[in-house]
């Protein structure tokens, strides 16, 4: 591994490690093998979050101004856009949340009306002068100067949050239209634009997938009266990667009646890839980028006691792909969403009034013996204030000591030529080399004496 001050370590958390720390609010991070024990302040309410083996877990940022999440995406220049629903029993309560990935500091874009309590889901444009770079959003109530029920889609303005509309309702039938999911169609396969799924809400129509154009004109995409009957209501929608084992299909997910996953060919042919049990109920997707997290379509289903992440193949098995999320509490409303950083090295995942960040640590360092007659030791562990380190020498010699945190990147460094064999003690204040306080989180030692090394893990609480 590649420190990112351009040392190259070997450092890597070991499959044995143990570790905790404190996420916001207080809440403690227990991290064992592949499975994340999350607790209260006060030791309350624990739920086992498990990851595939390879990753990590924590809890990224929760509270205000988040309530009810309902959608994600991340800039390429790192800032997390939250399409919250707000308190689902106020009327134009949803919002627009900007996180900044890099200090987890939040600020609201845009709230109230236009939107109301429907906010549904969110995507970034690319650039196309009709979308910029802004958030849009899907709001199936969205209303100018009252609560309900036009049904919008809006791009809204990063910096000022001024908002214009780009649909009201659907092309295909009268309004109010109840627009819910939208997906950018990659180049090669189906035809340039910004598609929206409608699933008509309570109307006697049955939903439509529409696409709104580059020159902000509107197409009928598909309507199947049929199959898509006016109870059916499919929202989320993903494309497929173009040269993924999907073969750049549309996939649209729907919970109620029946959660099913639906694929729509560049035929236009509708079927279903997975329906019934075990989803429960899906409310987000998004195909997985690749290395090293593989190529399925990944559902996240926030069902009535724990929420899991369902890894589904191009035949429509099943299996799990994280799982434990806490349940959605008193309320009974849960909501979700899903998304993948700019580099493709962490999964957000978007839970009621919390997003949790899974992210590829590396599997390349198994468990580690020592070497013959040298050992190390850290205590206390999880150091709050000091640390003990603890070492044995099996013969005299060159000594280096080096701090590593979970990134790979060295913190600090200490070395002593000529030591004895036999034990030795160094105790560590906490401090990089800079001379500041380290902050909570999982960190390496590294012993190097007489060609060999040794690493240990610990924890910090501050």
């Amino acid at each position: 591994m590649r420190g990112l001050d351009g040392d190259i370590t070997d450092v890597a958390p070991p499959r044995s490690a143990l570790a905790r720390w404190l996420g916001p609010q207080g809440v403690m991070i227990w991290t064992v093998l592949s499975a994340t024990v999350m607790c209260g302040p006060a030791g309350e309410a624990c739920a086992t979050i498990s990851v595939p083996e390879g990753f990590a877990v924590e809890l990224f940022f929760s509270g205000p101004p988040l309530e009810t999440i309902r959608g994600l995406a991340v800039s390429p220049g790192g800032t997390l856009y939250v399409a919250d629903r707000g308190d689902p029993d106020v009327p134009s309560d949803s919002r627009i949340v900007a996180v900044d990935v890099a200090t987890r500091t939040s600020s609201v874009i845009l709230s109230g009306l236009p939107f109301t309590q429907a906010l549904n889901d969110i995507t970034l444009g690319d650039g196309r002068p009709l979308l910029g770079s802004d958030p849009i959003v899907a709001d199936p109530n969205s209303e100018e100067t009252s609560y309900c029920c036009d049904g919008r889609v809006l791009r809204v303005n990063r910096g000022d949050g001024s908002w214009t509309s780009l649909s009201e309702g659907n092309p295909a039938h009268s309004p109010p239209g109840d627009p819910s999911g939208l997906a950018l169609a990659p180049l090669g396969i189906f035809p340039s634009g910004l598609y929206v799924m409608d699933y008509e809400g309570d109307s006697v129509s049955p939903p439509v997938l529409f696409r709104i154009n580059d020159n902000g004109s509107r197409d009928v995409v598909l309507t199947a009266p049929d199959t898509w009957t006016a109870d059916r209501n499919p929202q989320k929608m993903e494309f497929a990667p173009p040269d993924g084992p999907f073969l750049g299909d549309i996939f649209a997910l729907e919970w109620r009646p029946v959660p099913t996953i639906w694929r729509i060919a560049p035929s236009l042919d509708l079927s279903i890839l997975v329906t019934g049990a075990p989803l429960e109920r899906p409310e987000s997707m998004k195909f997985a980028p690749g290395n090293p997290w593989g190529d399925a379509l990944l559902v996240f289903d926030t069902a009535s006691d724990t929420a899991c992440i369902w890894a589904v193949d191009p035949s429509g098995s099943l299996s799990v792909y994280a799982d434990g999320f806490p349940p959605r509490g008193s309320s009974g409303y849960q909501g979700g969403g899903l998304a993948f950083g700019p580099d493709g090295q962490s999964l957000y995942v978007g839970l009621v009034n919390a997003i949790y960040r899974i992210w590829y640590i590396g599997t390349d360092v198994p468990h580690q013996d020592p070497p013959s007659g040298l050992s190390l030791r850290v205590s206390p562990n999880p150091v709050s204030k000091e640390a003990r380190i603890d070492y044995s020498l099996p013969s005299p010699g060159d000594v280096a000591i080096e701090i590593f945190d979970l990134g790979g990147r060295r913190v600090t460094s200490w070395s002593r030529q000529h030591a004895d064999i036999g034990p030795h003690v160094w105790f560590w204040e906490g401090h990089a080399a800079g001379g500041t306080s380290v902050s909570s989180g999982v960190y390496f030692v590294r012993l190097t004496a007489g060609g060999q090394t040794f690493k240990r893990s610990f924890v910090i609480i501050r």
